[in-house]
């Protein structure tokens, strides 16, 4: 999922610096020959402590007389990291515990009341509206579609 920013610099501006435009630049001469400063902390990206634990989401599908759950467990760290894999799934005549063999791993951040997930191998940066209480996460991509997850630590 890709995120597209609306602001565009007007004609003769120089568009605003980016926390990602300033790592880019940074330790590179400016057009007066200064060097362009190195950014410690752009204050953009933030880590939501209420996100910090570990969520599962569970799926309940079903078709006639059968239904099948399948449970996602997806893990957010302080330190900006996401651990997921794939819960238990459970239907008729087939059961699978948690497999943390198959964890995927990548990076996180909020900005707002969105949530980034930032793929660690391709830099993609995916983003969705969050709500969080105590005891549930409700994500979502602005549209119908939402996912809810329940807090287990």
């Amino acid at each position: 999922m890709a995120i597209i920013s609306c602001n565009q610099a007007g004609p003769g501006t120089k568009p605003p610096k980016t926390p990602d435009t300033a790592r880019q630049t940074a330790g590179q001469k400016s057009p007066d020959n200064r060097e362009e400063p190195v950014p410690t902390n752009t204050g953009v990206n933030e880590h939501d402590p209420a996100l910090v634990g570990l969520w599962k989401n569970t799926e309940i599908l079903g078709s006639g007389d059968i239904t099948m759950t399948n449970e996602s467990m997806m893990e957010l760290f302080a330190d900006g990291t996401i651990a997921t894999w794939p819960g238990r799934s459970v239907g008729p005549d087939y059961s699978r515990d948690e497999d943390k063999s198959k964890m995927s791993r990548g990076n996180w951040y909020t900005r707002g009341k969105s949530l980034h997930f930032v793929d660690p191998a391709t830099s993609e940066d995916g983003e969705l509206y969050y709500t969080v209480s105590e005891t549930g996460l409700l994500l979502g991509n602005g549209g119908q579609k939402k996912v809810l997850f329940v807090r287990v630590r």
